[in-house]
């Protein structure tokens, strides 16, 4: 075999593999039935729906934080994007369903929402 044909196999491998880690973006939900209360469930809901005006879900499932902050301040970030359209009320749910994921109600419980912490030197 040669080097083109094993890269090209490795390639393949990698590709087959990833598609076995992550469900499809048709599939996927933020929280398994019976995860959070009810407000983190409707929250989750109005984050799939936000997150997927711009990109695929799948980003979501790989996107990893130290710090319940660090996901406030991606949401917050993602609002100044073009032709965004995360409304504020939207963008504090989203913080709440993300952070739940990541780090469960005590996660939550730590957040502050005061208002974004906008991004330096960003408007919109």
């Amino acid at each position: 075999m040669s080097r083109r044909e094993r890269a090209g196999a490795i390639l393949a491998f990698v590709v087959l593999l990833g598609s076995c880690a992550m469900p499809s973006s048709n599939d996927m939900v933020l929280l398994s039935p019976g995860q959070g209360d009810a407000r983190i469930q409707a929250a989750c809901d109005v984050t799939a729906r936000a997150c997927t005006r711009c990109h695929e879900l799948s980003r979501v499932y790989v996107a990893r934080f130290a710090r319940p902050a660090d996901w406030q301040s991606l949401v917050y970030r993602m609002r100044f994007m073009p032709s965004n359209s995360i409304t504020d009320a939207e963008a504090v749910q989203a913080t709440d369903c993300l952070v739940f994921r990541a780090f469960g109600q005590a996660g939550v419980d730590q957040l502050v929402h005061e208002g974004p912490p906008g991004p330096q030197g960003v408007t919109k």
